[in-house]
């Protein structure tokens, strides 16, 4: 803890507390002198300066001293707090200059490049979008204690963003409120399209008491605020029943209406993702404040469109279920940025956009240059190249708006990043007048020398992210040390183990989506075989070497894909997970929450996951009307929101 101090600032600490304690024995042995009862107010705190001031008005004998040495204690505290910040704010500079001397670009602007953007060429000037960069600028912020307002036009941008962006969003009904019937001990695949368009519908769908009866109200609330209102309550007496649909047109009936009203807004959307130049205003002096709007659009944007190609794939329109396809994984690619919620929320949008393979297949829907059209657009991807970049961005983003906050109040810097305990700090009123004053000189001290820490912390972790990326190439995954090391305070101070430990976790997201998308490029393979044998191969040795040049490996285990062929037209394709063994394809899907799939050490814990094809065995899902009983408080959606909420994956405005 003591490294942790600016430098001499334990010296200092240490000569400030003798004199006041020279001070407080005198004036306690001089009160004895006077009077023996005026030891009593001189040994408590509040009472002590009252009683010393009173006696100095008085003039009373040699009270002088400890009042000097209070004052000289006073003196060199503020004097000395003055150079630690000066001597501290020099060594941060001087560590940064050698930095960059080396080599490490610590300027978020230039890490990400700067690039001027042509109105007519940029994704974010078409008239359909611009609204959302203007929205990025920059809202009220605290400068030297007060508050400075916004940009007149972000602030206007913002609210007509709930206007001009209504038609993205697409009701659903959260995760926990459905349940389907699944096989005893089997497997349940990552990804169910079915089940997904079935949601939806159970969404959309008007209250059937309401239909029954013909009291539906217009200008009443909708039925899916009525819906989301109960089982977002603690009340389950709320929770409207669902109600199974009995086939596929009762859920196409439904459906029809809802994206023929959404179809031009998203034909306007294909034109502007179309666009060559994606340049999106980033206001990086912001840093952790930084408003990107731009990230809860694009998600709504792509579930209505991957929502909108199960759809037609369902209907059997292959054309239109390949154009959503396609807009899909333009909207996947788009506003892409080293900013690590921005890849988590890419990394989502990619996940989400496989589930419509899925749906073509058991279809057989598209034909052989559809699909190599698809695999060609995967085998660009590679997430996992991206993790040392998104640490160097991580790094100077952070950074550069820790050193530009070194003149204001280190608690309000804090409180930005846990607000759960700075937060909770006294009203910056009250603690300016009584406190801030004598402190301020060695708190910013205090925290630039934190910032130094945290320079030193990342330039640790830099190395760990590149051995990962060749590991990840050279071996089996599920031997990866992707952790990220728990800095002890003692060494790396306090903004480190704010800043670094939840990094491992968001690594995990990386692999797991490229994971998904190598099964999906053998998925393409396995269909391409289908459309010209009628069948699936018996193994996955039969696409060797005409439609893939080796037998495809998993790249947790360095060994092939578990794979079974289903009839009539079906298969099952899995990876061992983690874990590194074979469980049969179970659970299948990534249990819980994608950010804590990371098999226990010291534990076995089933985690294959499962690409499944049903082909004509494909049936409506059996919906479970008493799927929400028994539940406990330990699986509370509320737990499921918070964790959105914390890592930046909730629609933008849910919290109003």
């Amino acid at each position: 803890m003591i490294d942790t101090l600016p430098d001499h600032a334990l010296l200092l600490l240490i000569v400030v507390i003798a004199l006041n304690i020279l001070g407080w024995i005198t004036a306690l042995v001089l009160g004895f002198r006077r009077r023996w009862w005026l030891v009593a107010p001189l040994l408590i705190p509040f009472f002590y300066p009252f009683t010393l001031l009173v006696l100095c008005i008085r003039r009373a004998k040699h009270f002088y001293i400890p009042v000097v040495a209070h004052l000289l204690g006073l003196v060199l505290w503020l004097g000395g707090s003055a150079y630690l910040r000066s001597s501290e704010w020099s060594d941060l500079m001087d560590l940064e200059k050698e930095l960059i001397a080396e080599g490490h670009v610590l300027d978020p602007a230039k890490l990400h490049g700067i690039q001027e953007a042509d109105p007519d060429a940029n994704v974010w000037d078409h008239p359909m979008l611009k609204t959302l960069s203007q929205a990025a600028a920059p809202g009220g912020k605290w400068v030297k204690g007060e508050i400075i307002a916004g940009a007149p036009e972000g602030e206007e941008a913002r609210k007509l963003m709930v206007v001009a962006y209504a038609w993205s969003k697409v009701p659903e009904i959260p995760p926990w409120a459905t349940e389907y019937e699944v096989k005893d001990n089997a497997p349940v695949p990552m990804h169910r399209p079915l089940e997904t368009l079935y949601d939806l519908a159970l969404a959309l769908r008007p209250d059937q008491e309401e239909i029954d009866e013909g009291t539906a109200d217009d200008n009443g609330p909708s039925d899916l605020d009525e819906t989301l209102n109960g089982y977002l309550s603690h009340d389950p007496f709320l929770e409207p029943p669902l109600v199974p649909f009995e086939s596929m047109e009762s859920i196409h009936e439904i459906l029809v209406p809802f994206f023929a009203k959404a179809e031009p807004k998203l034909e306007d959307l294909n034109d502007a993702v179309s666009r060559m130049q994606d340049v999106y205003p980033y206001h990086w002096s912001e840093g952790p404040g930084m408003l990107l709007p731009h990230l809860s659009f694009l998600e709504d944007v792509y579930i209505l469109a991957t929502r909108k190609g199960l759809h037609h794939v369902y209907n059997d329109e292959a054309e239109k279920a390949f154009q959503d396809l396609q807009l899909a994984t333009y909207i996947s690619e788009t506003g892409v940025s080293d900013i690590l919620i921005c890849r988590l929320s890419a990394l989502k949008r990619w996940q989400e956009t496989l589930s419509l393979l899925i749906a073509a297949q058991n279809h057989h829907l598209w034909s052989d240059e559809q699909w190599l059209w698809i695999h060609e657009r995967l085998s660009q991807k590679y997430f996992p190249d991206h993790v040392p970049a998104t640490l160097l961005m991580e790094r100077a983003a952070h950074g550069f708006w820790f050193k530009s906050q070194a003149d204001e109040d280190p608690t309000l810097t804090l409180g930005r990043l846990d607000p759960s305990f700075f937060g909770h700090l006294p009203p910056l009123s009250l603690w300016k007048v009584n406190i801030y004053w004598v402190v301020k000189g060695f708190m910013q001290a205090h925290y630039i020398k934190q910032v130094s820490l945290l320079h030193q912390a990342y330039l640790g972790l830099i190395p760990k992210a590149e051995r990962i990326v060749i590991d990840s190439a050279d071996g089996a995954w599920s031997g990866l040390d992707l952790e990220t090391p728990r800095h002890a305070m003692s060494a790396y101070g306090l903004l480190s183990i704010m800043m670094t430990p939840s990094l491992g976790k968001a690594y995990l997201k990386f692999f797991d989506t490229q994971l998904q998308l190598e099964m999906a490029k053998v998925a393409i393979q396995l269909e391409r075989y289908y459309l010209s044998h009628q069948s699936y191969p018996e193994s996955l040795e039969a696409l060797v070497p005409e439609w893939i040049p080796a037998l495809p490996m998993d790249p947790m285990s360095a060994q092939p894909f578990h794979y079974r062929r289903l009839e009539p037209d079906g298969f099952e394709l899995y990876s061992v997970g983690w874990n590194g063994s074979d469980d049969g394809g179970l659970p299948g899907h990534q249990e819980e929450h994608a950010f804590f799939n990371y098999a226990p050490k010291g534990k076995h814990h089933p985690d294959d996951m499962l690409w499944r094809v049903d082909g004509r065995s494909e049936t409506l899902p059996i919906l479970l009307i008493d799927a929400n009983e028994g539940e406990d408080d330990a699986s509370s959606p509320m737990m499921d929101i918070e964790m959105m909420k914390r890592y930046g994956l909730l629609p933008m405005g849910f919290d109003e």
